[in-house]
């Protein structure tokens, strides 16, 4: 898993798999940057989980159809691809 996902509940997810989400904010952004949301594709489940950096429970969980491999968001954190 990641080295961020200790630090948020429920967060089992792959290098790949996780992405910040929100103002301007992208996954080009790099490792300095910080998006509003943190999202990450659980490894062993097709969920989506979205956190916020203040607090560690999940915010939101999104069912999706399969088990992504990896996410990124588009230059205007406004867009998920996976």
């Amino acid at each position: 898993g990641s080295s961020i996902g200790p630090q948020f509940k429920n967060c089992m997810c792959d290098p790949n798999t996780i992405s910040l989400l929100g103002k301007s904010i992208s996954s080009y952004s790099g490792a300095g940057s910080c998006g509003d949301y943190i999202i990450a594709s659980q490894s062993k489940k097709p969920v989506l989980h979205i956190w916020q950096w203040s607090k560690p429970q999940v915010l939101m969980q999104c069912h999706i159809q399969e088990i992504l491999v990896s996410i990124c968001t588009d230059p205007s954190g406004c867009y998920i691809f996976g």
